[in-house]
């Protein structure tokens, strides 16, 4: 199995101060902190 290099690295979570974010920062999902976007 060949794994994408988009699953490696963080989403958008990694800047987030709540531990439970930072928690799934590694996750192969594209997670977007709450915000106005």
């Amino acid at each position: 199995m060949i794994k994408n290099d988009a699953s490696q690295r963080p989403n958008h979570l990694i800047g987030e101060k709540s531990p439970y974010l930072l928690q799934h920062a590694g996750n192969p999902v594209d997670w977007y902190p709450w915000g106005a976007e």
